[in-house]
């Protein structure tokens, strides 16, 4: 039994590690095509350009291409028509251009990236053209400094992939003329927070609700027997059940060890995301398991099912799955649609801990809360002014700093509002942590009420509503400031504090700090 509590453990601290807060996309921010190494480095923008015959007709050639720009180019609404001329057989580093012409209207010279030649080499040669603006097309988007895109006399600055010009090869070849526009994130609600909202609620009720906390010691009485206080007999945990109990002293070493954990991930992040990949295919496939054989249990179909060697059939079938299914995310997990697995390992891993780990008493709740709290706000909101890039250390972790992996805590559903063919959607995230920190809070509410035999459950009720109001007051601060929010900021001041006043009111404060049921 002891390496379940290990590995439960170490799941736990790595879920709080890479919690991430509340997170709007892959890359955090809504505008960002990518993020950028140096804070004198420029990023990218979306954008999208559409052809038209000449500068009046309102029929569009084609499709819109997508684009992407310089942030200090290209401004929202500008929609003037500039003319496309095609001069991709020409280097600037190599061959003069043509004689310097005179135009009568703005230009746009489409010209391919070289290796050999620097984006200022580019910017002379289309001010020696008199031309208004650059389309560079581009394998992939290089690092720009801000001191390389200065230029007075040019307007617009972009880049196209190469796939997408092949797609319009045939109506470059006529000089169409173009218009180009910025893509900014509307400020429509996104649904996709409500799913996350149903989804974290169901975890933490589930949890909480379906955790084998005291049972009456070798009875038939039903948990509904003991709410009416017609049981006599004992409170008591089954032996049989796996039970981690935090106190103050592992909640101060886990703090210290999360803390830890975190900074090795943001400096040795490729060398150790594959060990943590390992640790979440393991836990997850282990809670999977749990949570299914829970499932069966329900239905009371044990007595009916064969066994081999004393073992259910189903056991064994259920074990190849939950070993084939974390193995199949971790070979597809850069497919389109991995998210869907990943949700549902996700959700059953924070089911599962919220079962496993114990708090025994408020007093270790608020220890434990209030420590991540500080932890939350000066790993999201402090070590932006101490890092060179000016992103924050959690934010790094989770996004996978860079690297194109990321590690698997969190639950994400693909934003459900489309700006344009051109916009990255992206997803919105919701870390393990967010869950599980607060359904042991929630947890052990559920077990005061069982223990105290209170009918209506009034902490639970408090505690699960404390969670909801919090986790929905994160989500409205992540629509007004379109930035990512550490959730536990919102969410433990909306548990801890009905749960004291609940307390106090019912004149039992003292025992849910200190805790009535002891080992």
């Amino acid at each position: 039994m002891s390496w379940k509590v290990g590995l439960s453990t170490v799941i736990i601290v790595l879920a709080i590690v890479t919690r991430g807060g509340l997170c709007k996309g892959d890359n955090y921010e809504d505008e960002d095509v990518a993020t950028t190494t140096s804070s004198s480095n420029v990023t990218y923008k979306y954008g999208e350009m559409t052809l038209f015959a000449d500068k009046v007709t309102r029929q569009p050639l084609g499709n819109v291409v997508c684009i992407v720009h310089p942030s200090n180019y290209l401004m929202t609404g500008n929609l003037t028509r500039y003319k496309l001329e095609n001069h991709t057989d020409i280097n600037p580093c190599d061959m003069p251009g043509p004689p310097k012409p005179v135009r009568k209207e703005k230009t746009l010279l489409l010209m391919n990236v070289q290796p050999n030649c620097s984006l200022i080499n580019y910017l002379d040669f289309a001010e020696e053209q008199n031309a208004s603006g650059l389309l560079l097309i581009a394998e992939k988007l290089p690092v720009i400094l801000n001191n390389e895109t200065h230029s007075e006399k040019i307007e617009i600055l972009a880049y196209l992939y190469s796939e997408s010009v092949s797609k319009i090869k045939d109506l470059i070849i006529n000089k169409p003329y173009v218009e180009l526009n910025d893509i900014t994130a509307d400020d429509g609600f996104e649904w996709s927070t409500v799913i996350l909202w149903v989804l974290a609620c169901f975890c933490v009720a589930v949890g909480s609700l379906a955790a084998p906390y005291y049972e009456p010691q070798k009875s038939s009485n039903t948990h509904q027997q003991i709410l009416d206080g017609e049981s006599n007999e004992a409170i008591v945990q089954p032996e049989s059940a796996l039970q981690v109990y935090f106190n103050v002293k592992v909640v101060l070493v886990m703090v210290v060890f999360i803390s830890t954990t975190l900074m090795l991930l943001y400096f040795f992040f490729e060398y150790l995301v594959y060990f943590f990949m390992f640790v979440f295919c393991v836990a997850s496939g282990r809670a999977l398991f749990e949570v299914l054989v829970q499932l069966l249990n329900l239905c009371q179909i044990n007595d009916q099912i064969p066994r081999i060697k004393g073992i259910g059939i189903h056991k064994i079938l259920l074990t190849g799955i939950c070993i084939a299914l974390p193995l199949t995310w971790f070979f597809l997990r850069h497919t389109a649609y991995i998210w869907i697995l990943e949700d549902l390992l996700g959700v059953c891993f924070c089911i599962h801990l919220i079962q496993t780990m114990k708090i025994p008493n408020l007093k270790i709740c608020t220890v434990l809360l209030s420590l991540l709290f500080i932890y939350d706000i000066f790993f999201v909101f402090i070590t932006p002014y101490l890092t060179p890039n000016g992103k924050s250390i959690m934010v790094e972790v989770a996004t996978g700093a860079g690297s194109g992996e990321r590690l698997p805590l969190l639950l994400q559903i693909p934003r459900l509002r489309i700006v344009s063919p051109c916009y990255d959607k992206g997803f919105s995230l919701l870390g393990f942590g967010d869950i599980i920190l607060p359904g042991f809070l929630v947890g052990f509410a559920n077990a005061y009420d069982i223990a105290k035999r209170e009918k209506y459950r009034p902490y639970f009720i408090t505690a699960m509503l404390g969670y909801a109001i919090g986790l929905s007051i994160a989500f409205v601060a992540l629509y007004l400031t379109r930035t990512g929010q550490p959730a536990l900021l919102y969410i433990v001041p909306a548990v801890l504090i009905p749960l004291f006043i609940v307390g106090a009111i019912r004149k039992q404060f003292r025992d849910i700090w200190y805790g009535i049921v002891r080992n």
